[in-house]
C-alpha cells in the first residue's frame, strides 16, 4: 500500500527529521514565549520589556512553565 513496504530510511535521514522537528518546535515555543512576555510587560519600560522578551525567547520552556504556574494557575494577571 502506497509503496511504503520497501521504504528504508537510513540513520542520517532519521537524524535530519528529528533535528528539523526540534528546530521547528523550538521556534514555535520561542514565538509563543516572546508574545506572552511582550504582552505582559505593557506597564514596563521599553528596555525592561525588551530584556525580559530576550530572556524568554532564549529559554522558552522555562518562561512558558513560569507563565503557566504564576499567571494561569495562581491567578496573577499581567495587568
Amino acid at each position: 500500500m502506497f509503496g511504503l513496504e520497501n521504504f528504508k530510511a537510513d540513520e542520517e535521514q532519521i537524524h535530519k527529521v528529528k533535528l528539523y522537528t526540534a528546530i521547528i518546535l523550538r521556534c514555535v515555543l520561542s514565538i509563543i514565549a516572546l508574545y506572552l512576555s511582550w504582552d505582559c510587560g505593557r506597564d514596563s519600560s521599553f528596555i525592561m520589556r525588551a530584556l525580559v522578551s530576550l530572556i524568554s525567547t532564549l529559554f522558552p520552556e522555562i518562561y512558558i512553565s513560569y507563565y503557566a504556574v504564576y499567571r494561569v494557575f495562581m491567578g496573577n494577571k499581567c495587568y
